[in-house]
């Protein structure tokens, strides 16, 4: 601060560094006009003929060790809050965007911390609140607590200190004990803009972020309203694609009751023709009748018992003598 005061102060005495006249040469004024009026815009001077006119004299420039010194404080500055150029968003000496993303994140590490005393002194003072609330916040107060985030910009309201017809006190705030929890985020836009960046890239690797949610991690005035109305007409796009979602299914259903009909119907007409041809070589042979008739019961018996697996029989004895039958032990 003083070193910008003394270059100030070299700044404004260069305004009117004076006049160098030639004895009895002004003409409209006199030497003491000219030194209480010569720094005015527009100043207007007579000089008599063959006079040498008022020169000004050249005033001195700022010195450099000021310059110097002025450079030299903004440097210790940066370096003795760690906050450098490129932590502000200026632009270093890197180049690449790693190199970028390690100075800064360098600097956040040298100012832990001041950080972390910043978080702490503003939970002492939120407790100190606490308790000056808790001691002298007797009257009743009514708070609304609007949810930005909400489409429908919902508003709750709580009420404290509030009497009730028995004389009790609902959400007295001078009894119980309460932890105070400080969080701490980014500056509004900043932290929008980098939630919606965020969004965008999940985007791009396949995540389905829907788009009522991206409207409302924009920085869109009207929001919530974009929001809402994108919401109720994805509402009625999913009960239209539900609609015909059943309706294929109907469709894919009614196609494969066509298919069993058509099946069946194939099947009865073999089996009729089968018959047919029973029933012609039955009647060019009549020997074959009641052999045909057999082997129809044997095979209706088979398709209505299903086969029952045999138990392995123990190991059989030696040759029977009746030669016919073997008889297991």
């Amino acid at each position: 601060n003083k070193t910008y005061s003394q270059i100030l102060h070299v700044i404004n005495t260069t305004a009117n560094s004076g006049w160098i006249v030639e004895e009895n040469s002004l003409v409209n004024m006199e030497v003491e006009d000219l030194e209480n009026e010569g720094a005015k815009t527009g100043l207007v001077m007579e000089v008599k003929a063959g006079r040498t006119p008022p020169a000004k004299i050249e005033p001195n420039q700022i010195p450099s060790g000021l310059k110097d010194m002025l450079n030299s404080g903004i440097d210790l500055i940066r370096m003795i809050s760690g906050v450098s150029e490129t932590f502000q968003g200026g632009k270093g000496p890197e180049v690449s965007g790693t190199a970028i993303q390690s100075r800064v994140h360098q600097s956040a590490i040298q100012l832990a911390g001041p950080i972390d005393n910043l978080f702490r002194t503003r939970n002492m003072v939120a407790e100190r609140i606490l308790k000056l609330i808790q001691s002298f916040y007797t009257e009743e107060r009514t708070f609304i607590i609007t949810k930005e985030d909400s489409p429908d910009s919902e508003v709750e309201e709580v009420k404290v200190n509030q009497p009730d017809e028995f004389g009790e006190i609902m959400n007295d705030l001078s009894i119980g004990r309460y932890d105070i929890v400080i969080a701490d985020v980014p500056t509004q836009i900043t932290f929008q803009n980098a939630q919606f960046q965020q969004a965008l890239d999940m985007r791009k690797f396949g995540v389905e972020v829907p788009d009522d949610e991206m409207i409302l991690m924009s920085t869109l005035s009207r929001k919530n309203e974009i929001a809402k109305k994108m919401s109720n007409e994805q509402s009625e796009e999913q009960q239209q694609q539900a609609m015909e979602q059943f309706e294929l299914q109907m469709k894919q259903l009614e196609e494969q009751i066509q298919k069993l009909e058509a099946e069946s119907g194939n099947k009865r007409a073999d089996a009729a023709k089968k018959a047919a041809e029973v029933a012609q070589m039955i009647a060019e042979n009549p020997q074959i009748g009641p052999m045909i008739d057999s082997i129809l019961k044997e095979t209706q018996m088979e398709e209505a018992q299903p086969a029952i697996p045999q138990e392995p029989q123990e190991a059989q004895m030696g040759p029977n003598p009746l030669g016919q039958l073997n008889f297991s032990e």
